[in-house]
């Protein structure tokens, strides 16, 4: 056993030294506008039989406000199921033997038209795979809600098109997204600092601080840590990562009554994202039976290359007892944890041995 009466008891690394990581780009995607896959002739003026939704009239303009608008909005198609294959309701996609159709009016006549009624049709799913947004079962049918042809890795999606106001109106129709990947690197850390025993370890700290900073504290029977009217502290040190994201739109305005035509490209603010931990140095406290822990403020948190708190949580109050932080599984072992070589232990290697280290107890009681 082990037994250590101190007002402040310090278990941590001599020396950790990190550097924040600089940003790499790590990737590079852009997205264009969806069109509902309608021919050349049809984005001027496009006037929907079977989605009457989709009908607008813009003149000259090939990409135009109505026409984004009226294409935000998924339609919904119902379809007999034998035309439906590759159903996958975890990623949203689906495939069509047969393409559900759409009818419309149109000023041109092509190869799908009516020479009398100016009525055409079309195909509106053409890409083998399909996302939907929401499916129906209705027994020998679906109803799916979709946008057709759209594929989120080369679209932007339609309720998410930004505009823009330049005097006139613009639309996006194209999204370029820069991905820049940090991750901090650690330089150098001495060993962790250890308190270990193959039976109990008890810790008294009456009014004062017990810090386990990124070491280990490892009993073979009952860790026991008590510090009235101070505090513990199991403090470890992480490594993290941090993704950043920044877009740029390239937004685009056609004459209705004309051919004059802009674009204008606008850069957006980066957007962080949460930072993920990629490696860490633990502050373990662990023991064969039970952890103990009784103070009147425990923390158990981790610190990043600043010392700013980014993980963790902490229980506070007049005398809390009894706390378990840990416990370690019977077998599970610890991680790292290398057994000592010095004249305060000796190793017990028979079979019947109950710990494969032993401390020597002429040195072990101290209070």
């Amino acid at each position: 056993d082990i037994d250590i009466a101190a007002n402040q008891v310090s278990n941590t690394r001599t020396s950790i030294v990190t550097t924040t990581g600089t940003p790499v780009q790590t990737a590079v995607k852009t997205l264009t506008l969806w069109q509902g896959g309608l021919p050349a002739t049809e984005l001027n003026h496009h006037f929907s039989l079977t989605f009457p939704g989709w009908s607008w009239a813009t003149g000259s303009a090939p990409v135009s406000t109505p026409q984004t608008n009226a294409l935000r909005t998924p339609i919904t198609v119902t379809v007999d199921k034998s035309t439906v294959t590759n159903l996958n309701t975890a990623a949203q996609t689906l495939s069509f033997t047969q393409s559900p159709t759409e009818e419309y009016g149109s000023l041109f006549q092509g190869p799908n038209c009516d020479i009398d009624t100016s009525v055409c049709s079309r195909p509106i799913a053409t890409r083998p795979t399909q996302y939907y947004q929401s499916i129906t079962d209705n027994g020998s049918t679906y109803s799916i809600t979709f946008w057709p042809d759209w594929d989120p890795n080369i679209h932007i999606r339609p309720d998410e098109v930004r505009q823009a106001n330049f005097g006139t109106d613009y639309n996006e129709i194209s999204r370029t997204t820069v991905t820049y990947t940090a991750t901090d690197q650690l330089v150098s850390a001495s060993d962790a600092a250890k308190i270990q025993a193959s039976g109990n370890i008890r810790i008294n700290s009456s009014g004062g601080n017990i810090l386990n900073q990124s070491s280990t504290m490892a009993a073979g029977g009952n860790l026991v840590r008590v510090v009235a009217n101070g505090a513990i502290q199991d403090v470890g040190t992480v490594l993290q990562q941090t993704v950043t994201t920044e877009d740029t739109s390239t937004f685009y305005w056609h004459q209705r009554t004309g051919n004059s035509q802009k674009t204008e490209v606008v850069a957006y603010p980066s957007t962080p994202q949460a930072p993920t931990t990629v490696a860490a140095l633990p502050a373990v406290a662990t023991a064969n039976q039970a952890v103990q822990t009784t103070a009147q403020n425990v923390t158990v948190a981790s610190v990043n290359t600043v010392g700013a708190a980014v993980t963790g949580s902490s229980v506070s109050g007049g005398g809390a007892s009894g706390t378990r932080l840990a416990r370690a599984a019977g077998n599970a072992g610890i991680p790292n944890l290398k057994l000592p070589t010095n004249g305060l232990y000796q190793f017990r290697t028979a079979p019947g041995d109950t710990y494969l280290v032993a401390t020597d107890p002429r040195f072990t009681q101290y209070g």
